[in-house]
Formats: C-alpha cells, sequence, structure tokens
C-alpha cells in the first residue's frame, strides 16, 4: 500500500513521515549562504517606471470608459430605434415578415 507510516507505527495517510535523529549543524547552514545580486539597470526600470506604469493605467481606463460609452450610446439608439417602429405599427411590434 501507498501509506505512510506516523509516529506510533499507524500508517497516516496526507501527512509526511516524522524523521527524528537527523539534525542540521549549524556549520553547513553558515555554508550555504544566501547570494543576493544586485542589477542596475532593473532597480533604475523600477524607480523610473513609475510614471510610465500610472500612464498605461490611465489609458487603458480611458479606453475602457470609451468602451462602456459607445456600448451605452449603441443601446440608447436602439432602444430609440425600437421606439421609433413601435410608434410607427401604433404600439405594437412590427410583423416579423415584411412585405414581399
Amino acid at each position: 500500500m501507498s501509506m505512510e507510516e506516523g509516529a506510533d507505527g499507524v500508517a497516516v495517510a496526507g501527512q509526511p513521515p516524522i524523521v527524528r535523529g537527523q539534525r542540521i549543524k549549524k556549520r553547513s547552514l553558515r555554508n550555504k549562504s544566501l547570494s543576493v545580486t544586485f542589477n542596475e539597470k532593473d532597480l533604475r526600470d523600477f524607480v523610473s517606471g513609475f510614471h510610465k506604469r500610472k500612464k498605461k493605467r490611465r489609458k487603458e481606463a480611458q479606453k475602457k470608459q470609451e468602451e462602456a460609452e459607445r456600448r451605452r450610446r449603441l443601446e440608447q439608439r436602439k432602444r430609440r430605434r425600437l421606439e421609433k417602429e413601435y410608434a410607427l405599427y401604433g404600439g405594437a411590434p412590427p410583423p416579423s415578415d415584411a412585405e414581399s
């Protein structure tokens, strides 16, 4: 079976096995220190890029507003067209099959 054994010898599914007796020595931790690299170009791009990113967000928001306004105008135009047709046909919806 693919079940793992717990601390008291009982198989427990979904939990990692408990390992005892293996201690990580401080010297080995000290020798594996984290190395950090500093990239001047990336820092300069990040710091000087605030204005660019802000302009990009504004442009996207403006485009989104224009699209919403366009959809609203189309909806109003469609509504006015339907009202006009209802008025022409005496308040009833126009027949689906026009004169042929």
